[in-house]
């Protein structure tokens, strides 16, 4: 039986990202009145002033979306497939993980003492976050943080029980 499953994890604004996203606009706002102003002393560059100030607004704009993130986990048979979703319009693979070659899975404490060549925080921190320890062809030993929802916990359990079965059996214990 084939399985297929899909889950999106948003990651809420705090902290530096609200106050990243409050500046930008403040600064939006600054080089727009600034220009406005320009326009009062350059009344023959008033149309060109105009197009600076829509383009002041139109990137900060974009700028602004680019700190809406959320991550995509998709298992489709023994595949996990982890995207990264950007203002909802913009999606990125991270990385395919071949569920038969996961070399660990467990809670994730940031108490890790091994290195890793590449590392995937896709997870929301305020929730409990799991890990899958990886070795991947090209990127090497990869650790993927996720934040699985019980059915994703499920699914992650028919390709690789004998990882996720002693963390759920630990975790009800």
């Amino acid at each position: 039986m084939d399985t297929f499953l899909e889950q999106i994890v948003p990651i809420k604004l705090k902290g530096k990202k609200i106050s990243l996203l409050v500046l930008i606009w403040i600064l939006a706002v600054a080089f727009a009145a600034a220009f406005a102003f320009l326009s009062t002393i350059f009344t023959s560059l008033l149309m060109i002033i105009i197009i600076i100030i829509f383009g002041i607004f139109y990137a900060a704009f974009k700028l602004s979306q680019r700190l809406f993130v959320e991550y995509e986990y998709i298992i489709t048979n023994d595949e996990l497939d982890v995207d990264k979703i950007t203002a909802k319009a913009s999606r990125i693979r991270l990385i395919t993980v071949d569920l038969k070659e996961v070399l660990d899975f467990g809670e994730y404490n940031k108490a890790f003492t091994e290195t890793f060549d590449k590392t995937y925080n896709c997870g929301v921190e305020d929730c409990q976050r799991f890990y899958i320890k990886y070795k991947h062809k090209t990127q090497g030993k990869v650790l993927i943080i996720l934040t699985p929802n019980e059915q994703m916990l499920e699914a992650l359990n028919k390709q690789i029980p004998r990882l996720v079965n002693k963390v759920i059996n630990k975790k009800y214990q």
